[in-house]
């Protein structure tokens, strides 16, 4: 995987059946692994640019009671695998330093869940 400028447009820069490493956000950095499946047709078009697919979203469960996890928190996370994943009921019990729960994130679909306050995409 060689660096590529940000001057490069990503499509000058990947092709169908390769590998891509892309790091965004600076101080929490996320590193991100891709691959191009395909290319799709078209171009600039005036148009708003919209998601043409999503990874399945990893399935965190509440350390407590096992059950799917709604909020992780934020005061604790250190990583995908660290314990601070809650449901709606046990995350009250979750005592971190936290009392009124200001640092609990919404389990969202994105590799920053959990980091610098991300708490989704503006658009759902």
């Amino acid at each position: 995987l060689d660096p590529r400028s940000m001057e490069e447009s990503i499509c000058d820069s990947v092709a169908g059946g390769s590998w891509f490493h892309y790091e965004y956000d600076f101080g929490t950095t996320t590193a991100l692994l891709g691959r191009v499946l395909a290319a799709a047709p078209g171009g600039p078009s005036g148009r708003p640019i919209e998601v043409l697919a999503r990874n399945d979203p990893p399935q965190h469960r509440c350390v407590e009671c096992g059950h799917a996890a709604t909020a992780v928190c934020g005061l604790c996370y250190q990583g995908e695998d660290y314990p601070c994943w809650y449901c709606d009921s046990c995350r009250a019990r979750h005592l971190c330093g936290d009392p009124g729960g200001d640092y609990f994130l919404p389990v969202v679909n994105s590799p920053r869940v959990g980091l610098c306050g991300y708490d989704g995409p503006a658009n759902g």
